[in-house]
């Protein structure tokens, strides 16, 4: 059996919790009365964090066997990087929210274009419908992520 299908799934079932708080986030600013214990753009910002996270975290794993190349360190450094912009958004969040938005959509864009870059290097025994998948999903959250700081400019909650 392959694990092609739950890998599909999870990636697809990745996006509930951005779609769930993109929603929460335009019903909370055209209805103003509403009461909600946890801001949705909190919701999204911390989620999207540790996906971010988690995405540098995998190209780690695959390049933790890879011989040592100047490519291989660069690309340790530059998601070591994107990782730490994950965390820097949640520090600017309360501050900047369209700052911390913009520069995960920003970091998801860039792990993304790097994977496109050395797909040979990071993915050459997996198989080939994976980069398609990572580019919709990446697609999907990045779109999320300019449709969040279209509400955040517009309503400004």
């Amino acid at each position: 059996m392959t694990t092609k299908p739950i890998i599909t799934a999870l990636g697809v079932a990745g996006l509930l919790p951005f779609m769930a708080s993109l929603l929460a986030a335009f019903l909370n600013a055209i209805m103003s009365d509403m009461d909600l214990a946890v801001q949705p753009k909190l919701i999204f910002v911390f989620y999207s964090a540790v996906i971010l996270s988690f995405l540098c975290g995998a190209f780690w794993g695959r390049l933790l066997n890879k011989d040592y190349t100047l490519k291989v360190a660069l690309l340790l450094v530059v998601t070591n990087m994107l990782a730490l912009a994950a965390w820097i958004s949640l520090l600017l969040f309360n501050e900047y929210q369209v700052l911390s938005i913009g520069l995960l959509g920003l970091a998801y864009l860039s792990v993304f274009i790097f994977e496109s870059i050395e797909a040979k290097l990071l993915y050459k025994d997996i198989y080939r419908a994976y980069l398609k998948l990572r580019f919709w999903l990446t697609f999907c959250v990045v779109t999320m992520h300019l449709m969040m700081l279209i509400i955040s400019v517009n309503f400004g909650f």
